[in-house]
């Protein structure tokens, strides 16, 4: 029988027949699948890499050069003061021969061929094996830094030596994608352009190896006192090893680390082909000598204007031009810049020649404090002078007490901090009167707060004998109006005093000049050189320009200049602040009353800091003394001021301003020329008006209980007192008890009292007011009035444990109550007695 007449076979046909169908089905449909897939994955790729191609071309910019980073160590940099003007009307500017930097103050860039080349393999070995035949990126070590980033390990390092040359230079040291995207392209780019041994010379001569150590050459020469060209294998091999973490593989700090590290160095070039094994077990067993006496390139010492160029240079060539501190250093000292100071150097000289002078030191015997000062010039902001410290600089680059140093101002402050401000803000005008009382009682004190120097509280004052007395109490009352929090922007915004912080905003450091930080010498001169410059705040500069090898103008140093302060505030302060050197604290000055001038003194508790900033149309000048460890000058400045009349800081100011200012009145004096004027002061008013309220004066002001309350001030049209004064009420005075006089006294005569509000005088404890005998309040007609001979007529309109104050020169104030001849009015008649909250 036939095998397809078989029933089983025939079954076997149709399965085999109906799974062919299906299986012909499931193969089709998996081979559509996966085409569709394989297009889609072609498709998303596509995409994918033109999205890469965009966002490469639109955010990474992946060409990259490195100019300028080496500079040949013949090539001086130049710097010039401007000493007039010639017959075309240019500068003539005089170069400052012996300040003139070069490369060997510093460092010396050190040629390729110059590097032995076991530190050049040394390096090589442990930080790039395969630099030599990569083009930029090493791609398997690329590969592995790619599946670790995809992991979240982002510590692996895949750089190469090429790569870490345009970290270093670029500082850019991001750990994002797109930085390490742009890295690459750049490291591809810089191949392109420097073939390998310049790149290696560039990175070798700006790898950071601890210990302040830019470059092979500094580190050869800190570690092991001799020139690079000189150095052993195994000192190659203990340099190479330091780059990765420098600090814990420094050589010095931590010598058994830095030993497994070189020997790991010398592991890789053994495995590179390098060296050879007897060279290895020699290196490696050998021992790792440290210089005793390290050989350092000593830079000059300049003054301190120059240290302050150099310092200002150097930042702006990091901020405008984008280079690292060490390529902003390099090109401050071999790049053959000339730049252009602002420097006077006829003012320079002068601070250099008072305080460098020893006859200074000799006025008082003991431990001499500190001091520092600086001078702008008014009429372009620029830095005039400046001097750091007493004596002689002994150290390159050491601390410059005029920048560096931030120290409590004091009262120096309340001009800039509160006066100014309200002035601006219309709180007050020249003719404004404050009230010299206490802001509240400090329990943790256990007195009143604040106090003033001396002590005291006097009541009512004009603004103009609060500013030159020094009053802390109105500062503080006044900032509590203008809140602590405008001061602060006022002062950082406008004035320039950036080393304010966030715990500033309060009253006692705003007011009374209690900052965390303090202030230096340099911006407290720019801000308070905004008076003497109309309002307009000019920021301080030390240079003007800077040149290139080439002559092409590299860093443009234009002025800065705002309108902070209007006209007529900036004028005012010119003669509250005159006040101060006229009849206040400043007042032992002697030149300048033959030239306008203004200025405030600081002193803080317990005299641990001096401060005066004194300015004339020509000049502002800061002075600071103290002790650069704080502490009490009081016995110093006592005897200093035996010896000279004077406090250090007036001492200072007065002597350097004598001598910077004595070309101008000699011109003056002896051909005529005139002397400079504050702008805008003649253009003041003298008017008349009432020292308690700040208004016209009335016949009640003249005739006070306490004499003649009129006084003269200077005000601007806009300013000037126009109402009568409301502040003085007449009344019934008995001449018998020297009381107010009630309906039974027959001999009276009339006199004023100043009238205040009752929240002006509510103390929590009883307080001295000097004037608070002179004082009014008005009183309701159904008034219980006081049998007390020695309260104020309206002392039962405060309850019992509250206190208006009280004078402390007479046992009876003037302004009690006739209880004699009126005792059927007062409270122990009437069995009245004042309640207790």
């Amino acid at each position: 029988m036939a095998l397809r007449d078989n029933k089983a076979f025939r079954v076997i046909s149709r399965i085999v027949k109906t799974l062919s169908k299906y299986v012909g089905k499931i193969v089709t449909y998996i081979l559509n699948v996966f085409l569709t897939l394989l297009l889609i994955a072609v498709i998303s790729g596509s995409i994918m890499a033109a999205a890469m191609v965009i966002y490469v071309t639109t955010y990474i910019d992946g060409d990259f050069d490195i100019e300028n980073l080496k500079f040949e160590s013949n090539l001086s940099t130049s710097l010039y003061y401007a000493d007039g003007v010639d017959e075309t009307g240019s500068t003539n500017w005089i170069e400052l021969e012996e300040d003139r930097l070069s490369g060997s103050e510093n460092r010396i860039w050190v040629d390729y061929d110059h590097i032995p080349k076991n530190l050049i393999n040394a390096f090589v070995s442990i930080e790039d094996k395969r630099f030599f035949d990569h083009n930029g990126i090493d791609l398997r070590r690329f590969g592995g830094a790619v599946l670790s980033f995809a992991t979240g390990n982002v510590s692996y390092g895949a750089s190469t030596i090429t790569q870490q040359l345009i970290k270093n230079v670029t500082n850019d040291k991001d750990v994002t994608l797109q930085r390490k995207i742009t890295e690459i392209f750049r490291a591809m780019s810089l191949e392109s352009k420097k073939s390998k041994e310049e790149i290696l010379e560039m990175y070798l001569n700006t790898i950071y190896l601890s210990h302040g150590c830019y470059g092979v050459q500094s580190a050869a020469y800190r570690y092991f006192g001799k020139d690079v060209s000189q150095l052993t294998l195994v000192e190659c091999a203990a340099l190479a090893g330091i780059t990765q973490y420098p600090s814990k593989w420094d050589p010095i700090l931590n010598p058994d680390l830095n030993k497994e590290r070189r020997h790991a160095v010398l592991v890789e070039m053994h495995n590179n082909g390098y060296i050879n094994y007897d060279q290895y077990h020699e290196a490696n067993e050998a021992e790792l000598v440290i210089a005793d006496e390290t050989v350092e390139y000593v830079e000059k010492i300049h003054n301190y204007y120059i240290n302050q160029v150099m310092n200002d240079v150097t930042g702006d060539l990091e901020k405008n031009l984008g280079m690292t501190h060490e390529m902003a250093t390099r090109m401050l000292f071999s790049g053959g810049l000339k730049i252009y100071t602002a420097m006077n150097k006829s003012v320079q000289d002068e601070l250099e020649r008072v305080f460098e002078n020893e006859e200074f030191f000799e006025l008082v015997s003991g431990v001499q404090p500190q001091a520092a000062m600086t001078v702008i010039d008014n009429e372009t902001g620029n830095v005039a002078g400046l001097i750091g410290g007493i004596g002689k600089q002994t150290v390159s680059r050491g601390l410059n007490r005029a920048v560096d140093s931030f120290r409590q101002p004091g009262s120096a402050i309340k001009p800039l901090s509160v006066y100014s401000i309200a002035l601006d803000n219309g709180y007050i005008s020249f003719g404004s009167s404050l009230d010299d009382v206490p802001y509240q009682y400090n329990k943790s004190m256990g007195r009143m707060w604040p106090r003033n120097t001396p002590a005291g509280y006097e009541g009512h004052v004009t603004l103009e004998y609060a500013i030159y007395k020094s009053k802390n109490t109105t500062a503080v009352l006044l900032l509590d109006k203008l809140t602590p929090q405008l001061s602060y922007r006022f002062l950082t915004d406008k004035f320039g005093i950036t080393s304010l912080v966030q715990q500033d905003i309060n009253l006692s450091s705003l007011a009374l000049g209690g900052l965390t930080n303090g202030v230096s010498t340099y911006q407290m001169a720019a801000a308070y050189a905004t008076f003497p410059g109309n309002g307009i705040y000019k920021a301080p500069r030390t240079y003007l320009y800077v040149e290139d090898s080439t002559g092409e103008i590299i860093l443009n140093n234009l002025p800065k200049t705002k309108v902070i302060l209007s006209a007529d505030t900036a004028n005012t302060m010119n003669m509250l602040l005159q006040s101060v050197v006229d009849d206040g604290t400043g007042k032992s000055l002697t030149f300048t009353k033959d030239i306008d001038h203004g200025g405030k003194t600081g002193t803080t508790n317990d005299e641990k800091d001096l401060y005066f900033v004194g300015y004339t149309p020509y000049y502002t000048s800061a002075v600071w003394v103290g002790y650069d460890m704080p502490k009490s000058m009081s016995n110093y400045i006592s005897r200093f001021r035996d010896k000279t009349g004077q406090t250090p800081a007036l001492y200072l100011w007065d002597t350097v301003n004598k001598a910077i200012h004595s070309k101008f009145l000699t011109d003056h004096k002896e051909n005529g020329v005139p002397l400079k004027s504050f702008q805008g002061q003649k253009a003041l008013i003298l008017a008349e008006y009432c020292r308690d309220s700040g208004m016209l004066a009335t016949d009640a002001c003249r005739n006070a209980i306490n004499g003649d309350r009129t006084v003269k001030g200077y005000f601007t049209e806009a300013s000037l007192p126009r109402g009568t004064c409301d502040k003085h009420v007449v009344v019934d005075w008995c001449a018998d008890t020297r009381s107010i006089a009630g309906p039974n006294c027959t001999n009276t005569r009339r006199v004023a009292f100043l009238k205040i509000n009752m929240s002006e005088r509510y103390f929590t404890k009883s307080v001295r007011v000097s004037d608070a005998q002179y004082t009014w309040i008005d009183l309701p007609s159904n008034y219980v009035y006081p049998s007390s001979t020695s309260d104020p007529i309206y002392i039962n309109l405060y309850p019992e444990n509250r206190y208006p104050g009280s004078s402390s020169s007479s046992s009876r104030p003037a302004n009690s109550y006739c209880s004699e001849h009126n005792p059927t009015l007062t409270d122990a008649y009437l069995a009245w007695s004042r309640p207790t909250v």
